[in-house]
């Protein structure tokens, strides 16, 4: 691991980026940093990293506030002291705040998860805990206590897709909570906050813009570049493909074989390989990263998703999402006309009406190509 730290134009803070030389995966965070002394003369050195700037400059001008009236109370022990501390008691669920609590829910994740937990949801959980509702007891998460989560959250101006989103986390989290011992039953969980439901997501590479990303990952990010390469071609998750090793490619059958550890429905599969598909992976290097077992060499899904928003950044490209890929491939698959039994195998959906999300059609090439199924009837007519 390499560290960079860089100074803000916000005094006391710096920002710090943590480069892992096995995967180039980068790391930003802030850091906040000053010494001051307080009215009894007790001189406090305060040293905290935040995910963004504004979570940085939040706390800071909170901390130097608290200093200033004589009320800054400095931590009595670290963050994991306090996690083994409650994970020692007879009754953690009397004590544990949900800040401590999804501590250790985060751990329990990275241990249960086949592949760990991602780096995004981890950064989520803990930036809920440092929001006022971590000093909440998790004994007494229950409705009334998000439904003032989502109103202060409201007040704030985030999105409504992001504040449902952090409430199915802290549902998931006092769920699981009676399973850590954390908190005893589980009580009402259901909110009277009114959240609209998002609009279907239709996003898909438009005009050159695949292409434009795609030369620039090739030059500057290869893992990045293969990765996006294969989700186009066989419709995987950026989990699957990062999980799929070579032992698991069929090259006679032209099948790609995941476990169920591998999959996000927890069953296993086979993807059938298109032409397409199958060049890809005799053309992908062997020793692409750390791990040659693997066809991407170890990339992480979410060391996938920061180089492709690099590469849409450096091309000028907004608002398109690595994920969006798979709508794209799924979308290319339906325009051959497969039946949606065939499509599922290819996604990997239980559900056939998952299907409506990932498949755009483009209006104007679906006309042309049924105008060319017209003009092959009636020539054999």
């Amino acid at each position: 691991m390499s560290t960079e730290r860089t100074k803000t134009r916000y005094a006391h803070i710096s920002k710090v980026v943590t480069v892992c030389r096995a995967t180039g995966e980068k790391v930003t965070r802030y850091e906040v940093k000053f010494r001051k002394k307080m009215q009894d003369g007790t001189v406090v050195d305060y040293q905290k990293r935040f995910d963004t700037l504004r979570q940085a400059e939040a706390e800071k001008a909170a901390a130097l506030a608290a200093i200033a009236a004589g009320t800054y109370q400095p931590p009595t022990r670290s963050k994991q002291a306090t996690i083994n501390a409650l994970q020692a008691t007879a009754s953690p669920q009397v004590t544990a705040t949900v800040a401590e609590g999804l501590e250790i829910y985060i751990t329990h994740l990275k241990k249960a998860k086949a592949f760990g937990l991602s780096r995004r949801m981890e950064n989520e959980l803990r930036a809920i805990g440092r929001r006022p509702v971590g000093a909440t007891l998790v004994a007494e998460l229950d409705a009334r206590v998000l439904d003032e989560y989502a109103i202060s959250r409201k007040a704030d101006g985030v999105a409504l897709p992001t504040i449902s989103k952090e409430l199915s986390l802290l549902k998931r989290f006092r769920r699981v909570a009676v399973d850590l011992d954390l908190a005893g039953a589980v009580p009402n969980l259901r909110t009277s906050i009114g959240l609209r439901r998002s609009e279907r997501r239709v996003r898909r590479p438009q005009g050159d813009e695949l292409a434009r990303i795609l030369a620039w990952l090739e030059q500057h990010d290869p893992p990045t570049y293969w990765a996006a390469r294969l989700a186009v071609a066989t419709a995987c998750r950026q989990q699957e493909l990062a999980s799929a090793r070579w032992a698991d490619f069929d090259h006679a059958a032209g099948v790609l074989y995941l476990s169920a550890a591998q999959t996000k429905t927890k069953k296993q599969r086979g993807v059938p390989l298109l032409t397409e598909a199958l060049g890809i992976l005799e053309h992908i290097p062997k020793d692409l990263g750390p791990r040659p077992e693997l066809i991407l060499g170890g990339i992480s899904p979410y060391r996938i998703c920061t180089g492709w928003r690099r590469a849409c950044k450096h091309c000028g490209i907004k608002g398109l999402r690595f994920h969006d890929l798979r709508r794209e491939a799924i979308s290319r698959l339906a325009s051959l006309g497969l039946a949606d039994r065939q499509l599922m195998i290819f996604s990997g959906h239980t559900q056939a009406s998952m299907l409506s999300v990932y498949t755009v059609l483009n209006p104007a090439a679906l006309a042309q190509q049924v105008r060319q199924i017209e003009a092959q009837r009636y020539q054999l007519t």
